[in-house]
């Protein structure tokens, strides 16, 4: 069963390789950036022109007419807020060799103070054109919402409860709409356990100021089966630097098909001068089974400053949390986050 469910994701990913074969040409490869110094901005290097139109892609005029705008319009502002805010995303889908490491501090409405962390480091593998890659990484929470932070816990029982993955990373297609990775690996730890997840990404401008953006992230895991993760974004530019971000987040098991999260948030962020960001988050997470209801409702603001060169940051989010199993009532934390990222060339 297990084999034929691997090959079940190989296919896929073959079938994904050979419908995007034709895209290439006519997209380009996806450019790479640089972390700046002070802003930490993401610098896109031009793209050549496009040879020829996508026959087969809907709306592939809309994108020749929106190209120009696209290159430097909501998009590039989208990555550029991601990067500044060390989005998940942008670890993803960067490109050569980077270390990222993350430390937060959580103080709870009674007091109790608690610890989490994130190590991701990747490697360009040489001579492979820079299409496969090792990922070291400590693996996420199975949680549908980054909202929660625990509180209670000591460095050392944060560090013990992190898991630890190595996999390799291998890039199917990456264009400037279209990515598609695969990605093999084992968790590190007494009892090793492989996965297989594929990572299917599409970015379609909207308009001049609209974006949508689609991720889908199947995968296998031998300890848990299979599971899958949807994220759909509409993002629009506001002005000045300012965007805003709609965001529906879905993770469901196979083995448990009734088991759906969603979450549901809008976002706002704007700089405040070149070396701070800050954001702004309301939300709601919701459960299927047994019905379908509210589960929890969040309001958070980050405030993110750039505080050396690009390469370390500062971050302070206030979040006030409203539980159903606490009948709603408010429950505040506050977490402090420092991050360091050395290397790195995003997207």
């Amino acid at each position: 069963m297990k084999n034929t469910l691997l090959f079940t994701l190989l296919v896929l990913a073959l079938f994904f390789g050979a419908l995007l074969g034709g895209a290439t040409a006519s997209e380009g490869t996806v450019s790479e950036g640089t972390v700046s110094e002070g802003t930490a901005s993401v610098a896109a290097d031009p793209l050549p022109p496009e040879e020829e139109e996508e026959p087969n892609l809907p709306a592939s005029q809309a994108i020749s007419e929106f190209h120009e705008y696209f290159s430097g319009g909501v998009e590039a502002l989208s990555r550029r807020i991601d990067a500044f805010f060390g989005s998940t995303r942008i670890y993803e889908e960067a490109s050569g060799t980077y270390l990222q490491m993350r430390g937060n501090v959580i103080y709870g409405r009674s007091g109790e103070i608690g610890f989490d962390g994130k190590v991701r480091a990747r490697l360009d593998l040489p001579n492979l054109e820079e299409r496969v890659h090792l990922v070291i990484e400590s693996e996420e929470e199975e949680t549908v919402s980054e909202t929660r932070v625990a509180a209670g816990s000591t460095p050392a029982q944060a560090v013990d409860e992190k898991k630890l993955t190595t996999s390799l990373q291998y890039v199917v297609k990456s264009t400037r709409r279209w990515d598609v990775r695969l990605q093999p690996g084992i968790r590190v730890n007494m009892d090793p356990r492989p996965f297989l997840r594929l990572r299917f990404r599409l970015m379609q401008p909207l308009s001049e100021t609209w974006l949508s953006r689609t991720t889908l992230t199947p995968g296998w895991f031998e300890d848990r089966g299979w599971e899958g993760r949807a994220f759909f974004d509409f993002e629009r530019a506001t002005g000045g630097g300012s965007l805003f971000r709609s965001s529906t987040q879905g993770v469901w098991l196979f083995d448990e098909p009734k088991d759906v999260q969603l979450t549901q948030s809008l976002l706002y962020a704007h700089p405040i001068g070149s070396r701070v960001q800050m954001a702004y988050q309301f939300g709601v997470t919701a459960e299927v089974d047994p019905k379908f209801q509210d589960t929890f409702y969040f309001l958070n603001v980050r405030y993110r400053k750039n505080i050396h060169q690009g390469w370390m940051f500062l971050e302070l989010q206030p979040q006030v949390l409203f539980d159903r199993e606490d009948d709603f009532k408010p429950d505040a934390s506050f977490s402090l986050t420092l991050e360091i990222l050395i290397g790195g060339r995003y997207l």
